[in-house]
Order: C-alpha cells, then structure tokens, then sequence
C-alpha cells in the first residue's frame, strides 16, 4: 500500500496536483473492480482537482479544508481497495 502512502506526503506538501496524477495512475492498477471503490476512486479525483484550484488561487484555510476532505476521500478508498500490493508508479 506503497502509494497511499506516496499520495498522503503528496497532500500533506501541498502538492495537490502532483497526487492528482498519482490517483489517477492508481486506477489503472485496480483494473476491474467494485463500483463502490470505482466511485471512490473518482471523488478523489474530483476532490484532489478541487484542491489544486483551490490551493492555486486561493490559499490558506480553504485549501487546508479542501485538503482533509480529500485525505479522508483516500482513507475510504485504502479501506475499499484490495489487499493487493499497489506500487508508487511515477
């Protein structure tokens, strides 16, 4: 579960558009699998695209705010993925 750990440090750096990218190679190691993690998956995206605009043109407590909601967003996918071994892949 290397690249949650990858993705945490990235948010936590503030570099939200560099864990974007991490996310969305993350999906293609899952391959085929639940809608639930599926739609997980994609709130993160969502959420991490959020930050990054955020953090970009506003800053501060906003980006803060928009930043645990998307660390909670990882958690429920940590939770849902597979017991698998995921890998950083940049």
């Amino acid at each position: 579960m290397q690249i949650f750990d990858h993705i945490e440090a990235l948010l936590d750096a503030g570099e939200a558009s560099r864990a974007l990218k991490e996310v969305r190679a993350l999906v293609h190691q899952f391959g085929p699998g639940s809608n639930v993690l599926a739609g997980a998956v994609g709130d993160l995206i969502i959420d991490l695209s959020t930050l990054s605009f955020v953090a970009d043109a506003y800053g501060g407590r906003i980006a803060e705010a928009a930043r645990m909601l998307a660390r909670k967003r990882l958690l429920k996918i940590k939770l849902l993925a597979p017991r698998q071994s995921v890998e950083v892949v940049s």
